[in-house]
């Protein structure tokens, strides 16, 4: 009896253990105007930093009343189906735009923008995005 129990223990942990899940992934340090391909889900999903539209956040080397907002538009694809979106950093909240959007079984969050404005002014093309890509 305890042969039998051991075995199917065994074969449960096995068959759990081998299941091969989707995880989430980033598309980290996406250049305004480039692009990044993921693959979740056996389906290719882009993310592409169109342009970022606004810029607004505090400098962190100066005190500011109000945090800012940045916003950036991006293009995502899921097997060819495109979507063009604006979306906002979720701790800047800027009404009308959201900080993620759901398109064809995936979720994108939109994570940071950097570099982070200084009294230096960046230059636009300095600009990268992280993305958060989650099947559903």
């Amino acid at each position: 009896m305890k042969r039998i129990i051991l075995i199917c223990f065994t074969s449960s942990c096995v068959f759990l253990f081998s299941c091969k899940k989707e995880t989430t992934k980033n598309s980290d340090n996406i250049n305004v105007g480039t692009c990044k391909d993921l693959t979740l889900k056996n389906q290719l999903v882009r993310v592409c930093l169109d342009s970022v539209v606004n810029d607004s956040r505090c400098p962190a080397d100066v005190q500011c009343i109000f945090a800012g907002v940045a916003v950036a538009k991006f293009t995502v694809s899921v097997s060819g189906n495109i979507l063009p979106v604006t979306l906002s950093l979720p701790y800047f909240k800027m009404p009308g735009y959201p900080s993620d959007t759901v398109f064809n079984g995936f979720k994108f969050e939109f994570l940071t923008l950097d570099p982070y404005p200084g009294t230096v002014p960046s230059d636009y093309s300095d600009y990268k995005a992280a993305v958060k890509v989650t099947p559903l």
